[in-house]
């Protein structure tokens, strides 16, 4: 990953994110390859005025988010575009959670153009929003002219409860 977070919250501005591809086993010791651009781990890290582009991973091509710890706080990315990353499933930014209740908070946003081929069957789309408990707000957001192989382009919500509002 071009950056990765492993608790705190950090704070990133102005920062472009381009070309990134994570290792397998990487920084998370997955068999996955998660968060091309940016990974996060229980980090409640704000993103601003930040550009995420060409980047390509399994899951979170963009960003990927993982929540587990309930104390971990607010992951934010504010005033940002993802463009062009590709991913089997969350090709923009990606959120799963493990049990958390975890809320992140999404504002003025452009995803465009971004590419995922489809997970395991079941994830799919640009910005996949993943596990039970999991409430992310999308404020004044902009989706469009993503693809996706499965499912959808845009948002995927499975087992959360997004909030949109524009």
């Amino acid at each position: 990953a071009g950056a990765y977070f492993e608790g705190g919250a950090p704070i990133v501005e102005h920062v472009t994110f381009r070309d990134n591809v994570p290792e397998v086993g990487g920084e998370w010791s997955c068999p996955l390859r998660m968060g091309g651009g940016s990974a996060n781990w229980n980090a409640a890290t704000t993103y601003r005025e930040c550009l995420f582009t060409n980047n390509q991973a399994q899951l979170g091509g963009g960003m990927a988010t993982w929540m587990e710890d309930p104390a971990a706080g607010t992951p934010m990315v504010l005033d940002s575009t993802f463009t062009a990353n590709t991913a089997e499933a969350g090709s923009a930014l990606a959120t799963y959670n493990a049990a958390s209740t975890a809320a992140p908070f999404h504002v003025n946003l452009l995803v465009h153009g971004n590419s995922s081929t489809g997970w395991n069957g079941q994830a799919d789309g640009s910005i996949p929003t993943l596990g039970a408990g999991l409430s992310p707000s999308f404020v004044h957001c902009t989706v469009a002219d993503n693809t996706g192989a499965l499912l959808t382009g845009g948002l995927q919500a499975v087992e959360s409860n997004p909030i949109i509002v524009n």
